[in-house]
């Protein structure tokens, strides 16, 4: 920069004493020779040409500018209003009708003066003669000039010397081409009648004498001598002639060297002024970008802002919902607890009841017993006091029986009679009392009968009614959550799509930004347009990512593990295998938060949902389970296929899933949870994917090969083969985030092909291990692929070359399982040995 600087001031320095020198000897030289009228023509038309090139450049900036300003206010960045935008187009459009009356009206101003004595010339003669005056610069000179044609030599002689310049002659070849026209400016004249002309011969009839003919000698000789001064006077003439000619080409060739550094200089100093005025423009090109650039900063921070304030305000509806359900949970709970502290009240009181008509019945049957007891000792007392009459009867009897035998007979057949009327009396009145005491007891019953059944039936209507108002509470509960559940997931959806079309809105954007900010930094940096930015951008090779993988963490699972997965937030660890459980592990922390129960074969495919609410995991029992990740309980239990799952997959818009197995591959539909149809597939699932954008699903097999169907015609649009002559049969299948790679490993060879899922073309054919293929994996991003094979060793590749970054060793056994998370922060690989490793990935 400094050096740019000081040779943009000695620039300008040598500029400004060009200047100066120019007036100088343009003062000088017009004082010393008369006014060239033609010549100050030509450099007046010069003069103009020159002007018409700076407003030709001066336009030239302002359409860039206007071009720019157009630009920024169709992008609303606001660097520029609409009246400047206006003002200038305006500008631009009067420069531009200037420029158009200015060549109507002058014609050309490079046509040159016609020549004396020859007619007019058209509009096409300067441009007509400077391509002849370029085109002759091409040849040499002298030749050329010697080969010329007469109008073509007339059009040369009458050429001024900027007119040579203009055409791109050096003074040196100005005054080169003066020298080949001398001859023909100055052509010779004519010589006169020389005196030595031979006298005609004297007629044979004319004889001279003595006398005559010594005259004639004499007068030949004086001739002679004549003839020789004469011949010595031209040659004297030539040499002062040459040396005048020396001289004035001498005198030319200084004046037009003169008059070259002149142009030179004045030449450099339009150039200077050309390159201040590009420097101006330039400068103001670079804060109309660094406006921009601010700006598109600005906008940026909004929009990081206005994303931001979205999330806090997703996060705090999140947290509002999530309050709200645990106050419904803790209302049902309290609900609950009230209907069960009114069901053991109600118990209780009917218990109470219960006691005290026990106690009742009790107290009535002791007042019967009591009764009871006191009529057997009245009717004890009154045998013994019956006794005591029959003895003293008997003693009466015994004394009247010495008095009288017949009276005593019959008083005691009289006594008899009556003591048999008393006991059959005493016996119907102790019949009689049974009867109304066995009435009464009857009655009792009766009535304690008939209030148990009125309360049994009161009971039973009142746990009827309980019933009919707990299913009636139960059907209103699972409509509320049925209705709210498809609300929040319609508002997932909805929130899911509006941020995935939000975030590759801003990915375009910040790519389009970057890219415009790359091409305009290299613009205003190195003075290069943007077709050789370009260039330079597709000729120059991409650099190769560099990555540090680090162990951070391992996890005991216990048993074979099969699957392994990240959490959509990725604080959680999903890992499952032959021991028919998953167990759940924090990633920050390492421990084990809990273990989930149910399959009873092991687990062969675990994937979580979209919105990050459900995971459903498949098993070899042949069975789906689905469960909450809030609470981590089983929601519900699917059985549908014949053989054991193997491969599960949510739809992006989780409004389906698909679960495989050896066979079948079945469509579900999350609202009613139910097969929708079922497809015919091949045996060995190894990948069960949608795309990104929901509309195609792709699934691959042992066979290697891979279909893929639409949704939600479900109807099969692809069918394409990744075996080769390496690779034979795939052990494992991988699809990258974008949905457009698609990998496989060999089952029984160490080589890995990469497909484009687009066309079906093979991308890359890599040799990556020496033992069969266990897992492969794509970065979130795209940038790399991990593949691990049945020796325990995990290997990173680069997907720009397809070249190896590095290598991992988690084992010995077969490492069946590697996944990122969403973020790509953490790479997690699972071992037959039982262990989960937690790696860290940094680029």
């Amino acid at each position: 920069a400094h050096a740019q600087r000081g040779e943009a001031e000695r620039s300008v320095t040598r500029a400004q004493r060009a200047v100066v020198a120019r007036r100088d000897a343009n003062e000088i030289l017009r004082k010393q020779r008369p006014p060239d009228r033609e010549k100050e023509a030509l450099e007046r038309k010069l003069s103009e040409v020159e002007r018409q090139r700076r407003q030709s450049r001066l336009l030239k900036t302002l359409k860039q500018k206007l071009t720019l300003a157009e630009r920024n206010l169709s992008q609303g960045r606001g660097q520029v209003s609409r009246e400047e935008v206006r003002e200038l187009r305006e500008r631009v459009k009067s420069m531009e009708t200037e420029q158009v009356q200015a060549s109507h009206q002058a014609g050309s101003v490079l046509t040159p003066t016609p020549p004396l004595g020859g007619g007019a010339r058209d509009k096409d003669g300067a441009t007509e003669l400077l391509s002849f005056l370029r085109e002759l610069k091409l040849e040499h000179l002298v030749g050329g000039i010697s080969r010329l044609g007469v109008r073509r030599l007339h059009d040369l002689r009458f050429a001024s010397d900027k007119m040579l310049v203009a055409a791109g002659f050096t003074p040196a070849e100005v005054s080169l081409c003066r020298y080949a026209l001398k001859p023909l400016e100055q052509p010779e004249m004519p010589p006169p009648k020389s005196p030595e002309a031979p006298l005609p011969e004297p007629s044979p009839r004319n004889t001279l004498n003595a006398d005559e003919s010594r005259k004639l000698r004499d007068a030949q000789q004086e001739l002679a001598e004549l003839q020789a001064q004469q011949r010595q006077a031209v040659e004297r003439e030539k040499k002062r002639a040459e040396q005048e000619r020396i001289l004035r080409e001498q005198a030319d060739a200084e004046r037009m060297a003169k008059e070259a550094e002149a142009m030179r200089l004045q030449m450099e100093e339009e150039e200077a002024k050309r390159l201040r005025e590009e420097e101006e423009a330039r400068r103001q090109l670079k804060e109309a970008a660094q406006r921009a650039y601010e700006e598109d900063l600005r906008r940026m921070r909004e929009e990081e802002e206005a994303q931001t304030r979205e999330e806090e305000e997703a996060q705090r509806r999140r947290d509002e919902e999530a309050q709200r359900r645990r106050d419904e949970a803790e209302r049902k709970r309290q609900e609950e607890e009230a209907a069960k502290r009114a069901y053991e009240e109600e118990r209780r009181v009917q218990w109470e009841e219960a006691r005290k008509l026990k106690e009742e019945m009790a107290r009535r049957k002791q007042e019967e017993d009591a009764a009871k007891k006191r009529e057997e000792e009245a009717r004890r007392k009154w045998e013994e006091e019956e006794e005591a009459r029959k003895a003293q009867e008997a003693a009466a009897a015994k004394r009247a029986q010495e008095a009288a035998a017949a009276k005593k007979a019959q008083e005691e057949e009289e006594a008899r009679k009556a003591q048999e009327a008393a006991v059959r009396k005493a016996q119907e009145e102790e019949e009689a009392r049974k009867a109304q005491e066995a009435a009464a007891a009857k009655r009792a019953q009766e009535e304690e009968e008939a209030r148990k059944a009125q309360e049994e039936q009161e009971r039973l209507e009142r746990e009827e009614r309980a019933r009919r108002q707990a299913e009636e509470e139960a059907r209103a509960k699972e409509e509320k959550e049925r209705l709210a559940k498809e609300e929040k997931e319609r508002l997932a959806k909805e929130e899911r799509r509006a941020r995935q079309l939000k975030e590759k809105q801003k990915l375009e954007e910040q790519n389009r930004w970057a890219a415009e900010e790359a091409k305009r930094a290299a613009l205003f940096k190195e003075f290069k347009s943007v077709e050789q930015i370009e260039a330079e951008a597709r000729e120059k090779p991409a650099p190769v990512p560099q990555f540090a993988v680090n162990l951070v963490r391992e996890l005991d699972h216990g048993a074979p593990v099969r699957v392994c997965i990240f959490g959509p937030e990725g604080d959680a660890i999903i890992s499952a295998g032959d021991d028919a459980c998953l167990k759940v592990w924090s990633t920050t922390e390492g421990t084990l938060t809990r273990t989930l129960q149910g399959h009873t074969g092991g687990v062969a495919c675990a994937t979580f949902g979209y919105d990050g609410t459900l995971l459903i995991s498949g098993s070899d029992d042949a069975s789906l389970r689905l469960w909450d990740t809030e609470s981590w309980e089983c929601l519900r239990e699917l059985r549908h296929h014949a053989h054991g799952v193997q491969a599960c997959a949510f739809s992006p818009w989780d409004d389906a899933f698909v679960s495989c197995s050896a066979g079948a591959m079945e469509v579900w539909d999350i609202s009613r949870w139910k097969p929708l149809q079922t497809i015919p597939m091949d045996a060995g699932v190894l990948l069960c994917a949608f795309h990104p954008e929901g509309d195609k699903l792709y699934a691959g097999c042992k066979s290697s090969v891979v279909a893929g169907w639409s949704n939600p015609a479900w109807q099969k649009v692809m069918k394409m083969s990744l075996m080769g002559p390496q690779t034979g049969f795939a052990g494992a299948m991988a699809l990258d985030a974008s949905g457009k790679l698609l990998a496989a490993g060999g089952k029984d060879s160490g080589w890995v092909v990469v497909m484009s899922t687009a066309d079906g073309r093979h991308v890359a054919t890599i040799q990556a291990h020496a033992q069969p293929i266990a897992s492969v994996a794509f970065h979130p991003d795209g940038s790399a692929l991990v593949t691990a094979d049945m020796a325990g060793e995990v290997m990173l590749w680069e997907t720009k070359k397809w070249s190896k970054m590095g290598h991992l060793r988690h084992g010995t056994l077969p490492v069946r399982a590697c996944t990122f998370d969403q973020e790509g922060t953490y790479l997690a690989t699972g071992c037959e040995a039982g262990n989960v490793k937690v790696w860290q990935w940094q680029e």
